[in-house]
């Protein structure tokens, strides 16, 4: 019998097939299937290297039934990267602890420690005190704005001088006290009334005499009140009379005519 010795070196499927139909038609040894021409039993251990496998040529489905092998040892750690940029600062955490200075209690609670709020510590309260320089003609039966030209003290420009000087008006809001104060020729005719107007249309004070008096001197009028304004809100001092023909509201000093306004609490 012939014999033919057959060495495959990196031999592709195919190339191996047509070289064992030559080994058959050879030998004379008839198969039922090329594949079952090799078997598990026919291939001795350790005998096919990675040079008698072509690259490539197997698939995960050839290793069926296969034992995993034991893991490899760990490579060797990487040098470090370089240091990204610096993120974005995150939110303060609570603050703890005992409270300092004018402060009594603990964080994140603390209060205002008593008499720590002095005088030099508060801040400018919204104040005026407009009054008239020079004696002004109320005609008879007419409600008339007094002229306020002069100010004792203004903190936060609630009064013009020159622009509707009849004016004095809240910076902020808040609860006012609002003062006025007339002093009238003497005439004992008719009535005297003085008006605190909010923003020409509401009275919102109002103090009315009629004067009777031979002592030789004109009435004297004080309006007082409380009352909540909104920023924006004007209060005028409005005057009327009815003796029958024009009467002056007189001057004495800086006491009349006055419109005075003070901020009190929100």
């Amino acid at each position: 019998m012939k014999k033919l010795l057959v060495r495959v070196v990196r031999q592709s499927p195919a190339m191996i097939v047509a070289m064992l139909a030559l080994f058959v038609a050879l030998t004379g040894t008839a198969v039922a299937t090329t594949s079952a021409l090799i078997g598990s039993a026919q291939i001795r251990n350790n005998s096919i290297t990675g040079l008698d496998v072509k690259n490539r040529s197997l698939r995960p489905i050839d290793f069926r039934g296969s034992v995993r092998g034991p893991r490899g040892l760990r490579g060797l750690t990487g040098a470090t990267g370089a240091t990204g940029a610096t993120g974005p600062q995150g939110p303060p955490g609570p603050a703890t602890g005992a409270a300092g200075g004018d402060l009594t209690g603990n964080y994140p609670n603390p209060t205002i420690a008593s008499g720590a709020v002095t005088p030099s510590k508060l801040g400018g309260i919204p104040a005026v005190r407009a009054r008239a320089t020079a004696s002004q003609s109320i005609a008879n039966g007419a409600v008339t704005d007094l002229v306020l030209p002069t100010e004792d003290f203004d903190t936060a420009n609630l009064h013009d001088n020159v622009v509707n000087n009849s004016r004095v008006t809240a910076p902020i809001a808040g609860i006012y006290h609002i003062t006025g104060s007339v002093r009238w020729d003497n005439n004992t005719a008719g009535r005297r009334i003085a008006i605190l107007t909010l923003n020409n249309v509401t009275q919102i004070g109002r103090d009315a005499v009629s004067p009777n008096n031979t002592s030789g001197f004109g009435p004297e009028q004080d309006v007082d009140t409380l009352y909540r304004l909104n920023a924006g809100d004007f209060v005028e001092l409005n005057v009327f009379q009815d003796s029958g023909a024009a009467l002056n509201v007189e001057i004495i000093g800086p006491s009349s005519s006055v419109l005075a306004m003070s901020w009190v609490s929100p």
